[in-house]
């Protein structure tokens, strides 16, 4: 900053006096300037410890997150009561089925048995027809 004076001499005094209060007033200004600086700087510098606010912050949000947690594990709990419902319901109709497939085995086994002898029986009459033909044809 420049201040450029130009005075006549019964005058110097009246400029150095308005000098010296302009000047008075810029260090007034400055120092003010520089206060408000410091006292800015020592309001936002963090703090590196925490607060008991902050530790309640951080205690409110922990309990958050546990009534979070506990309500997902009160639906997983559902969930898996719900799957285990399912599966027993599932084992009950594999049962069911497994009962009806002995059954069906046990019938299709006497189905093939009968069809073995009602083939073995038309083989018979067959073979005891042609001997019976042959036999009349021969002795005749």
């Amino acid at each position: 900053m420049f201040i450029v004076v130009a005075s006549y001499p019964q005058e110097d005094e009246k400029i150095t006096k308005i000098l010296h209060s302009i000047f008075s007033e810029i260090k007034k200004v400055i120092y003010n300037q520089t206060i408000n600086k410091i006292i800015y700087l020592m309001t936002t510098t963090p703090n590196s410890e925490p607060t008991l606010t902050d530790v309640i912050q951080k205690l409110d949000k922990l309990t958050d997150n546990v009534e979070h947690l506990t309500s997902d594990v009160e639906h997983l709990t559902s969930d898996v009561e719900h799957l285990t419902s399912n599966v027993e319901h599932l084992t009950s109709d594999v049962e069911q089925l497994s009962s009806e497939m002995k059954r069906f085995d046990e019938r299709f086994s006497d189905y093939r048995q009968a069809t073995q002898w009602v083939v073995q029986l038309a083989f018979t009459l067959i073979a005891s027809a042609t001997i019976t033909v042959i036999i009349t044809s021969v002795l005749k």
